[in-house]
């Protein structure tokens, strides 16, 4: 409990100071400029000095946590701490108006429900409450606020606006251009840029350090040796994740879910390796996940 409270602790900070930041965006956006939709100032949005699309993954790796502890803590105040803390993260995660996060959070939810089914049925009644009552503060703002909702309905479109076009069209030239050079130990790190300068199509107006995608980073700046080496380390905590999720350790199911909503939101914005936070609770989630628990000795 005492770890609980500490991460409650810090999950609370960051958490309000999350949506105070939204609150000063959205009232210079909407009541001072007069726009309509937040998504047209997304790059103005920049919750704790970080990129929204960087913090919102920082946020998506919380959930699993967050969920953890609302289940498996022994006080019942931290219980209803962490469900506060986790309606307050999806809550930010719908403030950053990014698909991609979109799409990471509900296969979160959707996974944590699969998993929960398959190995702790005794478990699934509580398991969805919980993520039904972290997702109704932020349906409640949603359908409550007209600008909020409009944004929202924008980001979960697919081509409803240019810039989303734009964007759809230029991550498949860039797939479709993926580099041929230096295929066996790539570029290095940090040379992602060097490909995406000479992979630049008609649809991108900058040349970004950074890439929209985690597995075309890891191709170009590590090539085959990178990819081999991912594999391999996939392949050897596979077999202990494999053995926790057989023995329905809520812990590792968790954290799975967590990992496998991760992957996904790399492959449509990549932040593990320039976003230390991420990258640290990537780390956690695969140590949890991995570790032997005995599910008699679990608290729930």
């Amino acid at each position: 409990d005492v770890m609980g409270v500490i991460f409650n602790v810090l999950a609370s900070i960051l958490l309000v100071l999350n949506i105070v930041f939204y609150i000063v965006h959205h009232y210079e956006c909407v009541s001072v400029l007069g726009f309509e939709s937040l998504t047209d100032f997304k790059l103005l949005y920049l919750p704790l000095f970080m990129l929204c699309n960087d913090n919102a993954t920082m946020l998506l790796c919380f959930l699993p946590f967050l969920t953890l502890m609302s289940i498996a803590m022994r006080k019942r105040k931290i219980k209803l701490w962490s469900l506060v803390n986790m309606s307050m993260c999806v809550l930010s995660i719908i403030f950053s108006y990014s698909r991609g996060a979109y799409f990471s959070m509900f296969f979160f939810f959707l996974i944590t429900f699969v998993l929960i089914f398959l190995f702790r049925r005794e478990q699934l009644k509580r398991m969805m409450f919980i993520l039904l009552m972290s997702m109704l503060p932020a349906i409640c703002v949603v359908f409550l606020s007209q600008p909020i909702r409009t944004s929202v309905e924008t980001t979960v479109s697919l081509f409803k606006t240019e810039s989303q076009r734009r964007s759809f069209n230029s991550r498949v030239e860039r797939l479709k251009n993926v580099s041929s050079d230096a295929v066996l130990f790539g570029k290095g790190d940090g040379n992602y840029f060097i490909s995406n300068l000479k992979s630049k199509t008609e649809y991108d107006t900058l040349v970004s350090a950074s890439s929209n995608n985690m597995a075309l980073q890891l191709w170009e700046e590590r090539g085959i040796v990178g990819y081999a080496f991912v594999v391999s380390i996939a392949i050897l905590l596979g077999g202990m994740v494999l053995k926790n999720i057989r023995r329905g350790n809520i812990c590792a199911l968790l954290m799975v879910a967590g990992i496998l909503a991760l992957i996904l939101r790399e492959l449509s914005f990549a932040s593990m390796t320039r976003i230390s936070s991420v990258f640290f609770l990537c780390v956690v989630m695969l140590f949890l996940s991995s570790v032997y628990h005995k599910r008699e000795n679990e608290k729930v």
